[in-house]
């Protein structure tokens, strides 16, 4: 069963758009959304369109609520208005939904029309308390104030900055300016000065056995020490 609140009722659900638009809009994990969206000219426009039914299906309405609440009686048994009104009779349910978008209170009363709460089709039958309105209500609530929030920094981002887009006379800049910085590295180069001379490798440290046997070594090729000493014999 779809609600039919007549011609002034909010549209429920999420804005119609494409749904990589949707899913950058909405989804938490992807921090990188604002960039993506602000940087790519389709996606700009697309969010420049949806913006201001963002705003509609994101805005609370608390008398609307109420008339949404008196007009479910009908259809499920329970609340009764008192004396003091219904505005009394539903006191809870305002303090619990009035700050919620008034669309995302629509989409609760259709999911609770289909049954999506509770394991027991029956507790669907009578009037939801305002706590069942309320988690019925949250994921469409958080979809409108992320994609809210998000399509407002994104569009803010590209009037802060401007948009980056590639025209014939912006390549031919960076053709000139590449051909430049090429010409003067050439130049550069044909002036460069020679290598300076690498110096020599300082000699590694001699070891003890390393001086035993350069020494071992001088003792056999020395002059004699006397007369009766014929030196080295080959």
């Amino acid at each position: 069963m779809t609600l039919d609140l007549g011609p002034t009722a909010p549209t429920t659900g999420f804005p119609a758009c494409r749904d990589s638009l949707r899913k950058l809009l909405t989804d938490v994990n992807n921090p990188g959304a604002v960039r993506l969206i602000a940087i790519n000219p389709t996606l700009r426009a697309e969010t420049e369109e949806l913006l201001p039914v963002l705003h509609e299906r994101s805005a609370p309405d608390r008398d609307g609520l109420l008339d949404l609440l008196i007009s479910q009686v009908q259809t499920y048994p329970g609340p009764i208005a008192g004396n003091a009104g219904w505005a009394v009779t539903f006191g809870a349910y305002l303090d619990k939904l009035a700050d919620l978008p008034m669309a995302a209170v629509v989409d609760a009363f259709d999911r609770w029309a289909r049954k999506e709460l509770h394991k027991d089709p029956a507790r669907h039958e009578f009037y939801p308390k305002p706590d069942e309105l309320a988690v019925l209500a949250a994921p469409l609530t958080l979809e409108l104030k992320t994609a809210l929030h998000r399509a407002r920094k994104a569009l803010e981002q590209v009037a802060a900055t401007g948009p980056k887009e590639s025209t014939p006379e912006s390549r031919a800049e960076v053709a000139r300016m590449a051909q430049e910085a090429s010409a003067a590295l050439k130049a550069s180069s044909s002036r460069a000065m020679p290598h300076a001379p690498v110096p020599a490798k300082p000699d590694a440290p001699m070891t003890p056995l390393a001086r035993e046997l350069i020494a071992a070594g001088m003792k056999n090729v020395a002059e004699p020490m006397t007369k009766d000493d014929p030196g080295v014999v080959l």
